[in-house]
């Protein structure tokens, strides 16, 4: 697997790092008024379940919850009232995810992540030679807004405040190709 996951109740943190390998990351972009979104989060979740390295999130945009926000490119193309599905940065079709999934996990990582977690707050430390991070909170399968991108420059180390009940997805893109490099998942601890 590429990620590995410790939890220490003695001082209640939770640590996670990437591997040798990159991890692929899918990400659903769903909106309010879609008539095919509930068949995409099912074969999302059946992705989930098939692949358990595979990092897959949901992002539900509602018509009414981007007004007075600056919404990110991601963001917008939910509100289009179909399912967008994006593999490592890249709009994909249903039935190109599996043969790629398999090709992406055997490639040799091109950054590095490493997610801290309080009960308050998450250190996240990038590595890359010119990223991009994004941090991502989630309860299941659902992340509500992307935070960033927050700019990679060789190594980057970021804190934010979390919610108690709150995981972490990180991942890093390359600036130019928008390609994602490494991603990340901490689950609440």
């Amino acid at each position: 697997m590429a990620w590995w996951f410790a939890c220490s109740l003695a001082d209640a943190a939770c640590f996670a790092a990437s591997g040798p390998d990159t991890v692929a990351l899918l990400e659903l972009y769903t909106s309010a008024r879609c008539p095919e979104c509930p068949a995409a989060e099912r074969r999302l979740a059946e992705l989930r379940s098939r692949y358990p390295g595979l990092i897959a999130v949901s992002v539900r945009v509602g018509d009414s919850s981007y007004a007075g926000r600056r919404l990110s490119p991601r963001q917008r193309m939910a509100l289009l009232h179909r399912p967008h599905l994006l593999l490592q940065g890249t709009e994909v079709a249903l039935g190109e995810i599996e043969p790629s999934i398999a090709r992406i996990t055997a490639q040799p990582a091109r950054a590095r992540l490493a997610l801290e977690r309080t009960a308050s707050e998450v250190l996240a430390t990038a590595q890359a030679p010119d990223g991009e991070l994004y941090l991502g909170l989630h309860e299941g399968p659902q992340v509500g807004d992307w935070i960033g991108p927050l700019e990679v420059h060789g190594r980057l180390v970021e804190r934010r405040a979390v919610p108690p009940k709150s995981g972490v997805i990180a991942f890093i893109q390359d600036r130019r190709t928008r390609v994602v490099l490494q991603a990340l998942r901490l689950s609440a601890c």
